[in-house]
């Protein structure tokens, strides 16, 4: 279980891919010298585990599945990642729940300063956007947002400055896609209601 506090951005340095595993290997001075093999890692919000780490290097494998459902396919040496270690069972909540489970991508449509150093940022409508609803919980590349505005093609997430600065957002481009996990609760209720 993940919160959507975003820990660290770490650099990717070194991707294979070896039959339809992809292997990747991210470099950050503040997780990966207090992880260890087999910790569990929100890597741009997907639950990843550490299947190797040596310094300030983690790597990472990722099969099919997951390269259908992120934005994993598009990496390449150099882009920078958001990352949490998962939470402890005795930490603090501070985002939402957040399980790490992507559920699919969205791309961004519009990038709007807010003039007080708050951006407010729209992404076109995903698939299973049922799950979306105006001021609920989302995660969008593992960050724990709240959704400002919602219409049949669109919704928008509000961006503080702090949010901007320490996370992998500030440096998204119109047309660029995010992984995006809808609410835990939302999930479970329409599922119930089925």
């Amino acid at each position: 279980m993940f919160t959507g506090i975003i820990q660290s951005v770490g650099k990717i340095t070194e991707i294979s891919k070896e039959k339809k595993i992809l292997r990747f290997s991210i470099c950050d001075e503040v997780i990966a010298r207090k992880t260890s093999e087999g910790a569990s890692i929100a890597v741009n919000g997907a639950c990843l585990t550490v299947v190797a780490v040596e310094g300030d290097v983690m790597e990472f494998e990722v099969m099919k599945e997951t390269l259908e459902r992120t934005t994993f396919g598009d990496f390449e040496v150099g882009l920078r990642v958001n990352l949490e270690p998962a939470m402890k069972a005795d930490g603090r909540f501070e985002g939402h729940m957040v399980q790490g489970h992507i559920d699919t991508v969205a791309k961004l449509v519009e990038k709007k300063d807010q003039g007080d150093e708050s951006f407010l940022l729209t992404f076109d409508f995903p698939e299973k956007a049922k799950y979306v609803v105006e001021k609920g919980s989302i995660a969008l590349d593992g960050v724990s947002l709240t959704v400002v505005s919602i219409d049949e093609k669109r919704f928008s997430v509000g961006i503080i400055p702090y949010t901007w600065e320490n996370t992998t957002l500030g440096f998204l481009k119109i047309g660029n896609e995010v992984n995006v996990e809808f609410d835990l609760i939302a999930k479970y209720l329409e599922k119930h209601k089925a």
